[in-house]
């Protein structure tokens, strides 16, 4: 493994501050073809991936900010009001979402091993937006569970299910690096 590659792996980690500077689509067509790189456990290609454009990426703001805001205040309330604006702004000026899907396979065990592909498509993509000075924080949070998401982006709950929201954009500050250790997680076997 070349020294950049690695250094690469082990300096990306979530950013939850970008610049609003837009991204080239480029950039998101590169990372998308190292997504689609990843192993995959008999060819069945499950990922599905939904680049917002604005005007979904607004539809969706609406639905996030109303989950951020009923989770702590009642609808009505000019608390309620306040918290879904300040949700709404935030989740709009992300500079690209990215949703990801995984296709439902009807065997358990399939459905099993396409998750893991899912999850090496999505590291794939953050890695390669990284490579591309590109910062991202990959969401599991409640927006990728409603059904009104699905909804709009005219998924069938029953055939597919949203397991990642990928927001992307040029880091405005990076949170510092954790110490990790895998010596206390790796046990070698003779």
């Amino acid at each position: 493994m070349t020294t950049d590659c690695l250094n690469r792996i082990l300096t990306r980690r979530s950013v939850y501050d970008f610049k609003p500077t837009p991204i080239d689509d480029r950039v998101i067509e590169r990372a998308l073809l190292a997504a689609v790189s990843a192993p995959n456990h008999g060819l069945t290609e499950p990922w599905r991936f939904y680049v917002l454009g604005r005007e979904t990426q607004g539809a969706v703001a609406e639905i996030y900010a109303d989950l951020r805001a009923s989770k702590r205040f009642d609808r009505g309330d000019a608390a309620w009001q306040k918290a879904y604006d300040k949700a709404y702004a935030r989740f709009a000026a992300i500079p690209c979402v990215v949703l990801v899907g995984q296709v439902l396979a009807e065997d358990l065990v399939q459905r099993e091993e396409d998750y893991a592909a899912v999850a090496a498509a999505i590291e794939n993509f953050l890695l390669a937006l990284w490579c591309q000075d590109i910062g991202s924080q990959w969401s599991t949070g409640p927006v990728i569970r409603d059904l009104r998401t699905y909804a709009l982006l005219g998924i069938d709950s029953t055939q597919a299910r949203l397991q990642a929201a990928l927001y992307c954009g040029e880091p405005a500050c990076m949170p510092p690096a954790r110490e990790r250790s895998w010596e206390t997680v790796t046990k070698f076997l003779k």
